[in-house]
């Protein structure tokens, strides 16, 4: 069991390390295997993606064009309540409208011009996933399968999910490929022109992509993906699939995008102790991180992840390793900054200590691992499954301060 008296930097290390371990083993992204026009550009035994065949054309796009359109709707989508049931919904509809001739990724056109038809599938798509899904999901969430809903924000319309989920991503792809016919240029690859041009002063960059693809003053999805979602497909594009990677390049490898910071990820990071480690308890209530008596249970806190993007580490700044790491990350693989920056970001953090490890796990393990350990084990109540969680002898909630996990939800 660890010591509280070890070293901070030593024992996040370790914890980030056996959360890669099990992103490792359980890899979290969206499976284009099964997404019936993709299968010809998978392996059929090994499921393995066939890399020199991605600027291959298909039906007018590339594959890697095809691929990408694919991972910026998941991002999108990727929102809901039921990672797994919402990543089975995706897979379902596209496979269903592919089938009546409805090529969304092919030609994005067609989801607007059969709006009908995609409405319909995706409502009848659902009751599917729902059959399948919900009595799990309700058993780990301590709720009613009647509740199965993955339309998010509690909204029950599936006209208006449609529209904003699914339609935005599409739109952007169809504009682009407008965009590039009406100017005389191969449409084939539009998205991914786009994706690789300059944005806001800074050479380009996978962190560039997910700032490009949510803040674009004219084409950009705005809340429709938000910081979270476009952090997730920087990661898949880099990660999960090479449609985004460029060799020798540090602006698109591994360490080119900050960890995708959701409800899972904020939890486990909370409950484990490492935000607890570089970050005082009173900013984090001050920057409405912790909501005193808001969470879902009496006597709980509720934990609002989102806000702790931008938050400084006052612990870590004071270290010239992490320091001198995290200007490494944010000149050479972030680029967002030019010289070293003012002050250490926590969403950084596992970044910096994975380049500090000598690059022995990445930012794509530890979320994957983020997502498997608080989607099977340490579930968003009371009396998660510690006993078999792999990380338990790393997390301080588990070991030694008990309130990390009974006092705050998400």
């Amino acid at each position: 069991m660890p010591s509280d008296r070890a070293d901070p930097v030593a024992r996040s290390t370790a914890l980030l390390a056996a959360v890669a371990s099990v992103g490792r083993k359980f890899p979290a992204s969206p499976q284009a295997s099964l997404v019936d026009p993709f299968r010809p550009y998978f392996d059929s035994r090994t499921k393995n993606l066939f890399v020199s065949e991605l600027d291959r054309r298909d039906g007018g796009v590339t594959r890697r064009e095809a691929i990408l359109r694919f991972l910026l709707l998941s991002a999108v989508v990727d929102q809901g309540p039921d990672i797994e049931g919402v990543r089975d919904l995706v897979v379902r509809v596209v496979n269903d409208l592919y089938s009546r001739e409805v090529r969304l990724f092919h030609r994005p056109g067609d989801f607007f011009q059969h709006f009908g038809i995609a409405v319909d599938s995706i409502e009848s798509m659902h009751e599917i996933v729902k059959a399948l899904h919900a009595a799990r999901w309700a058993e780990s969430n301590r709720s009613l399968a009647s509740k199965y809903l993955l339309y998010m924000e509690n909204a029950k319309q599936t006209l208006g999910y449609a529209v904003y989920r699914w339609g935005a991503p599409l739109a952007l792809a169809h504009l682009l490929h407008q965009q590039a016919e009406s100017e005389g240029r191969d449409p084939s690859d539009a998205l991914l022109q786009y994706l690789r041009e300059q944005h806001g002063g800074f050479p380009p960059s996978t962190e560039g992509v997910t700032k490009r693809i949510k803040d674009h003053p004219k084409l950009g999805l705005g809340k429709a993906i938000g910081d979270k979602a476009a952090h997730l497909f920087g990661k898949w594009a880099i990660h999960a699939y090479p449609l985004l990677t460029r060799a020798d390049d540090p602006a698109w490898d591994a360490w080119s995008y900050e960890v995708p910071f959701d409800s899972n990820a904020g939890r486990v990071l909370y409950r484990t102790g490492f935000l607890t480690t570089w970050l005082d308890d009173k900013v984090m209530r001050r920057a409405q991180v912790l909501q005193a008596g808001k969470g879902k249970e009496a006597g709980t806190d509720y934990m609002r992840v989102t806000n702790l993007r931008g938050l400084a580490s006052a612990a870590a700044a004071v270290n010239p390793f992490l320091v001198d790491t995290n200007t490494k990350l944010c000149v050479n693989h972030l680029r967002t900054h030019r010289k070293r920056p003012t002050k250490v970001e926590i969403q950084r953090l596992p970044s910096i200590l994975s380049l500090r490890s000598r690059r022995t796990f990445t930012p794509g393990q530890i979320d994957d691992g983020l997502i498997k350990i608080g989607t099977t084990w340490c579930f968003n109540t009371a009396a998660p499954d510690c006993a078999h969680c792999p990380v338990r002898t790393h997390c301080a909630g588990a070991t030694r301060q008990p309130a990390l996990i009974t006092k705050v939800r998400t």
